[in-house]
């Protein structure tokens, strides 16, 4: 069972490097196959990521969508890339109204995102599921763009250190240098956390249609901000079951590589079996005692007992596509967060 990341399309190396410290292996969506991240594509290559396409038709009109919102992006002040505000925008409902051109250019994108179809049974209006894509796709590249910046000023400041040190060398009373700041690139991705929820629902939920009794049933994140908000949105009545916040250590060992398997096939029952046991998380098995000077994350498993992941997604999205729930062959569906609880 593949665990599967969400509600991002965009893994930044640090996040990578935190989940795989849990997991061997974990899944992506992407949009598409059209601008795949450089350093996503190592990780697949190399065996630590499974990029996942679940909607890859249309590509056409989603490249000629993107394109036309780049034009409309680069007349909004000249800029090569998109920030928040044009991610915002193009979630609006009329996201280009103070643009020059504007109806035009609105226009023109909306007749891309008609169905191409033109039998009468087909509903009008733009294709929700491109529409989700589209979105992704913005958020993907505003995503990548902001870890770049993030790392280019983080070996600009650890630069600066290093010469601070030199000049310092040598002389008395000299004060310690500061460490290097640390640039908070998951703020990014919190950015808009609601409208990339509902948007990567559409992908999970086709994923989970096609794949059938393997449809996916374990869900990762490395930020705690994703799993409260699924958390929020849960009836008030569902059932929940949670884990205790467990300490792991961020340095490999062969304690802790045996702690993983063992979680890992913990891990595995908790979704597919249908059994209520009086503590469902005593399956869990606690990890080797860590020193409190040495780096560490922070763990925490999630149940949503007899609700497999299309019952969440309807939770999570006001409308995505109809996926059969019989069809899968997980009981339950698995939340699990790993943070840095130190220094990382």
């Amino acid at each position: 069972m593949i665990p599967i990341v969400f509600p991002h399309t965009y893994l930044s190396q640090r996040a990578v490097q935190i989940l795989t410290k849990v997991f061997d292996r974990i899944g992506v969506y992407l949009p598409s196959d059209l601008q795949i991240p450089e350093q996503m594509q190592h990780g697949a290559d190399s065996g630590i990521l499974e990029l996942r396409i679940p909607a890859p038709g249309d590509k056409g009109r989603l490249a000629e969508v993107l394109k036309a919102f780049r034009s409309w992006a680069a007349m909004q002040g000249g800029r090569p890339g998109f920030d928040m505000d044009l991610l915002k925008a193009y979630h609006s409902q009329a996201p280009f109204i103070d643009a020059p051109f504007a109806s035009q250019i609105r226009t023109d994108i909306s007749r891309r995102m008609e169905p191409s179809s033109s039998s009468k049974e087909q509903k009008a209006g733009p294709d929700p599921l491109l529409s989700a894509r589209i979105f992704l796709s913005i958020a993907q590249q505003l995503d990548e763009q902001a870890d770049t910046l993030d790392k280019d000023f983080a070996a600009v400041d650890a630069r600066r250190q290093d010469m601070l040190r030199e000049l310092q060398d040598g002389l008395p009373d000299s004060p310690a240098s500061e460490p290097p700041a640390t640039v908070g690139s998951e703020e990014h991705g919190r950015y808009m956390l609601t409208e990339r929820m509902q948007a990567w629902a559409w992908l999970a939920a086709v994923d989970a249609a096609q794949s059938g009794a393997s449809a996916p049933a374990l869900l990762v994140t490395a930020e705690r901000e994703v799993l409260e908000w699924v958390i929020d949105r849960l009836p008030a009545d569902a059932s929940l079951d949670r884990s205790k916040l467990f300490s792991v250590s961020a340095e490999n060992s062969e304690a802790i590589a045996g702690w993983r398997r063992d979680f890992l096939q913990a891990i595995i029952p908790l979704a597919t079996g249908s059994d209520e046991p009086a503590d469902p998380m005593h399956r869990l098995p606690n990890p080797p005692p860590v020193d409190v000077n040495i780096d560490r994350l922070q763990l925490e498993v999630v149940r949503l007992p007899h609700k497999c992941v299309v019952e969440v997604l309807e939770a999570l999205s006001p409308s995505p596509p109809a996926a059969e729930q019989a069809a899968a062959a997980a009981e339950n569906t698995v939340i699990v967060v790993v943070e840095p609880a130190a220094a990382f």
